[in-house]
């Protein structure tokens, strides 16, 4: 009794923590349920160690031409705590960019290579559908930036994911994986092992 209360409580706060942290992601047409949990550990992990809000906008939205990403990113400004650095990714308008709060955040990453992180994964030649690229290409650039951020401090991070963008897709396929079975095991098989069970037992 007393470890499934001790389970029950680390759940709620594992659950309570993303919901607070949820906040970061600041519009969401793309992240997946898989997917989500992996960017708020990051951005969770960042806030911790570096003292850095990691903010993400992913739109599906289709932006007027030359529209500047920082006037864009002005809209959310009053959910922002600095310092932050934004990932803007508008995949409709071929959009991808950073926005920091200040030069000082600015100089702890290299910008075309976090953005580079992201677009390769997208841009790949692969069987994975759009919005799985979509996905991966999101958690890319969230573990990039953070990853950058954490060497120019002198900090080691272990929530981010390696930049080899067959790595990135092989780890995401694997949580799907597990997600699934999981699913098929609530709905599928619990219930034919319990009927079996009581089958059994007259």
């Amino acid at each position: 009794m007393q470890k499934k209360s001790i389970v029950w409580a680390f759940a709620l706060l594992t659950l309570f923590s993303h919901v607070l942290n949820a906040n970061n992601i600041l519009k969401d047409d793309f992240l997946s349920i898989q997917a989500r949990p992996i960017v708020q550990d990051i951005i969770v992990e960042a806030k911790q160690k570096l003292g850095v809000h990691i903010y993400v906008i992913s739109s599906n939205e289709k932006l007027e031409q030359n529209v500047n990403l920082f006037e864009y990113v002005k809209a959310y400004e009053s959910n922002l705590s600095k310092p932050y650095a934004v990932l803007v990714f508008v995949p409709r308008s071929m959009r991808v960019g950073l926005i920091p709060s200040s030069s000082d955040i600015a100089s702890l990453y290299n910008a075309n290579d976090v953005k580079a992180a992201l677009i390769d994964v997208v841009a790949s030649a692969d069987k994975n559908k759009l919005e799985d690229k979509y996905n991966i290409g999101i958690v890319q650039g969230v573990s990039e930036l953070a990853e950058q951020i954490a060497k120019s401090k002198g900090v080691v991070l272990t929530k981010v994911i390696p930049n080899d963008t067959k790595e990135v897709i092989n780890v995401f396929r694997y949580i799907v994986y597990i997600g699934t079975a999981f699913v098929i095991w609530i709905f599928m098989f619990r219930p034919l092992l319990r009927r079996f069970k009581n089958d059994n037992n007259p």
